[in-house]
């Protein structure tokens, strides 16, 4: 902690609250004094502090600190003057503690500034703002996004850009907005605005670069690429569109460092995770030929040995079922064995409840066989 800037926070906490500067106006005079000359030498302090710690782990201490201590600091420096307005005190007083506040604010904002532009690197991207300064700072964004929320050409884009700027309102008017978020907002909507990115295909884009990989955007596109492709005329141009999808994403060259959460999977991981889901959904992973729908499975096992392996599913809670005789009877149409294309649901029917002794053996043989592949597997 630098000495000034701890010495600033003391006087703040025990002498110049609100309540005592009313109370003891003529009595203060020494100490705000004080606290003006502690302010104006915050930076001295700092580049002092910084350029004397013993190792690169020091200096970043050093960094991280004071940030925190001057957002903490300004912060408590606002509440104050909003106190000072509840009171109720008006006039050359009131004015003269605003003003005393003020400069006080403006010292340590300066430091902030400076530790932000010459040690931004040492600086923490989840530090919060103070106050103020996201005050300062929302309109502009509000503004940007209402640029942006412009001359969209059909009402599907217009939806989803909708969704966008809803989104990007909520971080920017997050109460704990970051400097990390603020950088990242900054240049997103900074390009976002510029006219190469007017259609919302090159928005897109524009946004998985940048991985803006907020959960809400991520599930709408999904859904907005969802609606283009049931537009598409043909089966064969439905079952491809995923997979162009797929093939433009992985093209799609990020911006070094870029993240909405950093710490959370990037939106082109997130997005090709939908898109194997929407794919298994729609069955199109292994699209299914006509000629195969129908086709039975072929097992190893025998109609005795199929039959005693479906009752032991049965029997385990494995596969559950309030009708036993429509389970034989589907189980029958959906295999055949080496021997016969054709299982009779009938005598499945009988193996299923009539257990063959050779059938236990043999089984027993294949449960072992699981057993020992499970082995292998962990």
């Amino acid at each position: 902690m630098l000495p000034a800037l701890y010495q600033l926070a003391r006087q703040l906490y025990q002498n110049l609250r609100p309540e005592q500067l009313i109370e003891r106006n003529s009595e203060t005079a020494a100490e705000k004094k004080a606290a003006v000359l502690l302010a104006n030498h915050l930076l001295i302090d700092f580049l002092e502090q910084h350029a004397t710690a013993s190792s690169k782990k020091g200096q970043a201490l050093c960094v991280q600190t004071t940030a925190t201590y001057c957002v903490h600091l300004s912060d408590l420096l606002s509440e104050f003057r909003q106190q000072l307005q509840d009171t109720g005190i008006r006039g050359k007083d009131l004015l003269a503690h605003m003003l005393f506040y003020e400069g006080l604010q403006k010292s340590i904002l300066g430091l902030l500034e400076l530790v932000q532009n010459g040690f931004g690197k040492n600086l923490d991207p989840g530090l919060r703002m103070p106050v103020c300064l996201q005050e300062t700072i929302r309109p502009i964004f509000r503004e940007q996004l209402a640029r942006l929320a412009q001359n969209e050409e059909t009402a599907t884009d217009q939806s989803l850009t909708s969704l966008l700027c809803h989104q990007l309102k909520m971080h920017a008017d997050n109460p704990n907005l970051s400097y990390g978020t603020h950088d990242y907002l900054q240049q997103l909507l900074y390009q976002l605005l510029l006219p190469e990115y007017n259609s919302m295909e090159a928005r897109i884009k524009l946004l998985i670069r940048y991985n803006f990989n907020d959960p809400v955007w991520i599930d709408q596109l999904i859904h907005y690429w969802a609606a283009q492709r049931e537009s598409l005329g043909t089966t064969e141009e439905r079952i491809s569109f995923w997979r162009n999808c797929q093939l433009e994403l992985t093209r799609l060259q990020p911006v070094h460092d870029r993240a909405l959460h950093p710490e959370q999977k990037n939106s082109k991981e997130l997005l090709l995770e939908a898109i194997a889901l929407e794919e298994i959904t729609h069955g199109e992973l292994f699209p299914e030929s006509p000629l195969d729908r129908d086709k039975p499975f072929e097992t190893t096992l025998s109609v005795s040995q199929l039959g005693l392996f479906l009752r032991l599913q049965v029997d385990t809670q494995i596969l559950q079922t309030s009708n036993k005789n429509e389970l034989i009877r589907q189980t029958a149409s959906r295999y055949r064995t080496n021997r016969t294309t054709q299982i009779s649901p009938e005598n499945l029917h009988k193996k299923f409840y009539t257990c063959d002794p050779a059938a236990i053996s043999i089984m027993r043989v294949h449960l072992v066989n699981m057993m020992n592949c499970l082995k292998r597997y962990g």
